[in-house]
């Protein structure tokens, strides 16, 4: 789960099925930098294998706000 002290903003993963691995701020306000666990995970940590789908919550975002997420480690 990751709370933003400025906001509240809440973007989480810890549920069946959810694979966010980490979630930071980014450059700019409503902007933030998204890493998906692989498709492996949690059994193959060390592994680099294939991120094919992301399953992850945002809470706390005022009405008529947008977002931008950027996924920092997805496969094309």
């Amino acid at each position: 789960m990751n709370t933003f002290a400025d906001s509240k903003i809440v973007i989480r993963s810890d549920f069946c099925s959810g694979n966010l691995s980490k979630a930071y701020r980014g450059s700019q306000k409503n902007f933030f930098d998204l890493w998906v666990a692989s498709d492996s995970e949690p059994h193959f940590k060390n592994t680099d294998f294939y991120r094919t789908w992301f399953y992850f919550s945002v809470t706390g975002v005022p009405q008529g706000e947008q977002l931008t997420f950027t996924f920092k480690n997805l496969h094309n």
